[in-house]
Formats: C-alpha cells, structure tokens, sequence
C-alpha cells in the first residue's frame, strides 16, 4: 500500500512540473454545421496503375540474377584450361603455368561474383594485395593482346548469362 506521505510527494512533484513544463490542451473546435444541402456521394478514388519505366525493369533483373561463386570461377577455369588442380591453385606454389590460372581466376572472380578483393583472397588463402596484383597483371595482358581478351570476354559472357 501506498503511504499518505508518498502520495503527497508525488501530488508536489507533479504541481511543480506541471509549473515549469505546462502542458496545453488545445481546445477542440466546435464542429461546422452540417450544411441543409444534399450532399452527392462522392466517388471513390481509382488507383493509377504504376508505370514501370524500362530502366527499372533492366536493373530488377540485373539485380535478381545470380551472380557465380569464386568456387564456380575456379571450376569452370580448371576445367577450359586443364593441366591444374583446385589444390594446386589455392597453395603457395609459384610455378608460372599455376600463377597464370590463378591470376585469371582473380580477374574473373572480382568482375563477375561482385566480391572484394579481401573476399576473392580469403577463398584462395591469399593477401587482399596479392589478389589485386592479379587482377590488374590480367587486365594490362587484355589491353596487349586481343585475342586473350577476346577469350575472357567470351568466358564472362558464358559466365554471367549461366548464372
């Protein structure tokens, strides 16, 4: 049970508040007089069908599309230039025929899984720097050589519509 001095305390503590922060009740207004016409029923709002521009159409579906693992770039590397293993390309093994695939693996994997660098090198037990080395070795051998870019675009291509 509540005492009579708790009671008198709370009844001054909310005289003095309601002192210093009044509280103002707006008044409620009187309510209009109901006009004597007849009031005509007033038909009820059509909703407007939403225009789609075709813009938003293209990026709902880029963005709905599935986008390749790092572990499906590497299979699908593996498996168009064979002589290497999944094994071998996640070691420390520095052989030049090992380092090519792998480099092209990092290219592939950063442009088409959308993943960081820091992703792309945890996958392949490597630094986020070594992976971005990669990158840009394969992006300079595209701008030299035609041919070779003309392979990865077709691998992207496959790559990107597969998924």
């Amino acid at each position: 049970m509540t005492s009579q001095t708790e009671l008198a305390f709370a009844r001054a503590h909310r005289e003095r508040m309601d002192r210093f922060f009044p509280i103002s009740h707006p008044e409620p207004e009187p309510e209009p007089e109901p006009d004597r016409q007849l009031e005509r029923p007033r038909p009820a709002p059509v909703a407007k069908p939403k225009i789609v521009a075709p813009i938003e159409l293209i990026e709902a579906y880029r963005h709905a599309r599935q986008r390749p693992s790092v572990h499906q770039v590497i299979a699908f590397v593996l498996i168009r230039m064979p002589g290497v293993t999944a094994a071998q390309i996640v070691s420390n093994c520095r052989l030049k025929s090992i380092t090519e695939r792998r480099s092209i693996i990092m290219h592939l994997a950063h442009r088409l899984t959308g993943q960081s660098f820091p992703q792309i090198a945890r996958t392949l037990n490597r630094d986020h720097t070594t992976v971005l080395h990669g990158y840009w070795k394969v992006a300079e051998r595209r701008e030299r050589e035609p041919a070779f870019d003309r392979l990865l675009r077709d691998w992207e291509c496959y790559l990107g519509s597969e998924h």
